[in-house]
């Protein structure tokens, strides 16, 4: 069984291969027909690749090389997919989500829609104790 570490997606062109480890994403973002991608260290790649080619690649990258698949990411409007796993804060107020994982300094503030933002906050349920 492979582990989300191991979980990656290649874009490969006539002059260029690169490798994608999808544990290390913070989020995918639509520029035209390109694809900026936000790594958690700060590094960023683009791609010429639609924002739905994208969406198409993780699901069968996750579904091919696992069981079960263990990241979460999610479509948000027609600019981001995010990965929940950095999601840490949620503000329905300024119609920003903030997402980091803890190991870099890096935090990236993303301007979304407020109804987006409630879906989202919603998918989320309380610890019952």
């Amino acid at each position: 069984m492979t582990s989300e570490d191991e979980l990656h997606i290649y874009f490969n062109t006539r002059d260029e291969l690169l490798d994608v480890p999808l544990h290390e994403v913070v989020y995918f973002e639509a520029e035209g027909n390109w694809t900026l991608i936000y790594f958690a260290n700060g590094i960023q790649s683009q791609v010429l690749a639609s924002l739905s080619a994208i969406e198409i690649l993780i699901g069968e990258s996750i579904k091919r090389q696992t069981n079960q698949p263990h990241l979460q990411f999610i479509r948000i409007g027609r600019r981001y997919i995010i990965n929940t796993d950095k999601i840490h804060h949620i503000d329905l107020q300024k119609h920003t989500l903030e997402l980091t994982d803890f190991r870099f300094e890096f935090t990236y503030e993303l301007s979304i829609s407020k109804e987006a933002l409630r879906k989202l906050k919603d998918t989320y349920k309380p610890v019952k104790q």
